[in-house]
């Protein structure tokens, strides 16, 4: 038995709040970020528990319970430079979330920082919670509580359309009911990263501003880990945690090679490092993202 909810509107809000830990699953975080989206689908999935204890007629079942639930959301959208005044980078919780754990910023240039995600020895068990709202049907906003992320895609083409994200999600549940958005964010949001502006560097050290390799065309990375829900005994069909186990990485590039040099390194399975930074100035401050 299963509940489909699929939102196509141009007034619909999806926003994010958390992280939380795990001793708040059941409870919605604060919305903090407001997050544009190209397409949200969400699945409100319940158990069918079946009774076929023999009554006496000739029936092979009698009643169908419902048994536990989860939620699965996936979300699409573009990257954003700058998601929100003072807010930070909306996308950057769901790294957090499938890492498990902070990230370790340091310093490259004065206006420019690198945030350098680690799986940690000991991850944290944090919660999400992803509100999606109608402007105009408040009684009909829907927040999904206890959501970790089991996998984040990112893409680019330089040839077409803009940087963007997948992510998918499970949670432990869902209620409908008036909700505060954060409409109010929708006018500092500056434009998305447009395909062609990575700077790519192949075998060599990234130079922020400087284009040092030319041949690359497109590129995708997928960030994945598997879920495992755990329900206990606690009279309710919400799960109890939601785990998730050891993270992969797949990373598919497409390039056009003019000649031998990199394709040499590739084939011979060189571990050599190859950078894909998006630079872009923000309006507010003219710092480097």
């Amino acid at each position: 038995m299963a509940g489909t909810d699929v939102v196509h509107s141009h007034r619909q809000v999806v926003q994010v709040g958390g992280p939380q830990s795990v001793n708040s699953i059941h409870l919605p975080a604060t919305a903090s970020h407001l997050l544009p989206v190209t397409s949200f689908t969400a699945e409100e999935v319940i158990t069918p528990l079946l009774d076929n204890g023999r009554r006496g007629p000739m029936a092979a079942d009698f009643q169908q319970p419902a048994g536990v639930k989860l939620v699965n959301i996936s979300i699409e959208g573009a990257v954003q430079s700058d998601p929100g005044t003072a807010l930070g980078f909306g996308v950057g919780l769901f790294l957090r979330n499938i890492f498990g754990g902070v990230d370790v910023a340091t310093s490259i240039t004065s206006n420019l920082w690198n945030h350098d995600f680690q799986l940690p020895a000991v991850p944290a068990i944090e919660y999400l919670s992803i509100e999606n709202g109608d402007t105009t049907i408040a009684a009909g906003n829907r927040t999904f509580t206890g959501c970790r992320v089991q996998e984040l895609v990112f893409a680019w083409n330089a040839g077409e359309g803009v940087l963007t994200y997948t992510a998918t999600l499970t949670g432990a549940g869902v209620s409908v009911g008036a909700i505060a958005n954060l409409n109010a964010q929708a006018a500092t949001l500056e434009p998305a990263m447009e395909g062609w502006r990575p700077e790519v560097a192949f075998d060599a050290a990234w130079n922020p501003g400087t284009a040092e390799f030319a041949k690359m065309i497109s590129a995708e990375w997928t960030l994945s880990r598997p879920v495992s829900v755990l329900y206990t005994g606690q009279n309710t069909q919400v799960a109890n945690q939601i785990m998730l186990g050891p993270l992969s990485c797949t990373v598919a590039m497409v390039m056009d090679f003019d000649n031998t040099v990199e394709l040499v390194k590739y084939r011979a399975a060189s571990e050599v490092k190859i950078t894909n930074a998006f630079v872009k100035n923000r309006s507010a401050n003219n710092s480097t993202i």
